[in-house]
């Protein structure tokens, strides 16, 4: 397994799999799936102190 910080060209996968587990899991407190745009600016909010890892 290879762990690394992710980067924009992740965020659309991210979502996918996040809206995966949202409509067909208990996994997230969320009941809607996230846009990309949502996604998006998420991703834009966290730096390098509270980094996204893929």
């Amino acid at each position: 397994m290879f762990i690394r910080k992710a980067n924009v060209s992740d965020v659309e996968r991210i979502n996918e799999i996040y809206n995966q587990a949202v409509l067909n899991t208990i996994a997230s407190l969320d009941i809607q799936p996230r846009s990309l745009k949502y996604q998006l600016d998420w991703f834009k909010s966290h730096n390098d102190r509270f980094a996204v890892f893929v």
